[in-house]
């Protein structure tokens, strides 16, 4: 780097300094660079729910299915899957493809919100009905 560019703000090279831009030209600047950083986080993030999504769709539809015979309670002790706790693996899956299908569509936070509020009062309806029934074989 020549002594000259040091004194004047400026050096050669790969690393180059703009001096004399407007505030109105460092503003677009900045914003550009956040529409950038917000659209490829928003991107990550969408890619990541739509996995997480994905991952509960396919559990809940090999429930519903009858893949899986035996599921394991709060407590570790096994049991079978009833045909109506299948039925509610299924519209468990079906709702979970609806919000999935959402979310490709487009990214409403506040929406998506509610859809998993929805999702979280069914798996506790699910887990709710099986505790029910070990209180009563129980007793």
């Amino acid at each position: 780097m020549h002594a000259s560019a040091v004194k004047k703000g400026r050096h050669r090279g790969r690393w180059s300094v703009t001096v004399n831009l407007k505030s109105t030209d460092r503003v677009a600047l900045y914003l550009v660079k956040m529409c950038r950083i917000a659209h490829v986080d928003s991107q990550a993030i969408h890619a990541k729910l739509l996995r997480q999504l994905d991952a509960l769709f396919n559990l809940a539809y090999s429930i519903a299915k009858g893949e899986v015979k035996q599921l394991r309670d709060d407590e570790g002790k096994e049991y079978s899957v009833t045909p109506q706790q299948r039925e509610k693996w299924a519209r468990l899956a079906a709702y979970t493809a609806q919000v999935m299908q959402n979310l490709s569509k487009g990214f409403d936070e506040k929406e998506f919100q509610m859809d998993l509020k929805k999702l979280e009062r069914m798996v506790d309806e699910l887990r709710r009905k099986k505790a029910a029934e070990n209180d009563r074989a129980v007793v």
